[in-house]
């Protein structure tokens, strides 16, 4: 039928239930034909969320600056499209696999942008997200009063979402910075409601 939009389509569809099935190698082979047909259709918007699905796969498989690379790209399409949204989970993804990479200070803009995003949006998972992990950078950055005023409003904000891992998420951070400043107790309490 030469349907190569739909046949596109089929190959996302296909790597996205092998990447929920743990084949994330497997997956990443059947996205990356997915994206050659879709650079080759050129519909930029599809080819920057294969290219962010891509950019998760391969984190998820430890290949840090090939997933740096897919997300930084996808996340060029989608601000020369305007899409915040999909700016936004652009940016939680390639913010999550810089800070895993150790490359902090990079992080930092990146947070900030998708913290004022999700604010504009008023999308308040995703600004519990991001002020949490701008919370967790700058604590290990050692710049503790920022950490905690940032992790102070996303507990604020963590009331109108019900999201149990992020609720944890949140506890672990909290039971750090107790750490940090030597409120051994206090971190103890915390990380035993985490646990």
């Amino acid at each position: 039928l030469k349907a190569e939009a739909e046949i596109a389509s089929t190959l996302n569809n296909l790597g996205g239930v092998l990447a929920m099935t743990g084949r994330f190698d497997r997956a990443v082979r059947v996205l990356s034909l997915t994206l050659n047909l879709k650079r080759s259709l050129g519909d930029i918007g599809e080819i920057a969320r294969t290219l962010n699905n891509l950019g998760y796969l391969h984190s998820m498989l430890g290949r840090k600056d090939t997933a740096i690379a897919s997300l930084s790209e996808s996340l060029e399409l989608n601000r020369r499209i305007g899409n915040q949204k999909e700016i936004l989970f652009n940016l939680d993804n390639l913010a999550a696999v810089i800070i895993g990479a150790g490359r902090l200070k990079d992080s930092l803009p990146l947070l900030r942008e998708g913290l004022g995003i999700s604010r504009e949006l008023r999308d308040t998972p995703h600004q519990v997200i991001f002020g949490r992990n701008l919370s967790v950078v700058l604590r290990r950055m050692g710049r503790i009063g920022e950490a905690v005023e940032q992790q102070n409003a996303a507990e604020k904000m963590m009331s109108g979402v019900d999201d149990r891992e992020e609720e944890i998420r949140l506890l672990v951070n909290a039971a750090s910075l107790r750490a940090v400043v030597g409120d051994n107790s206090g971190a103890l309490q915390f990380a035993r409601s985490a646990a």
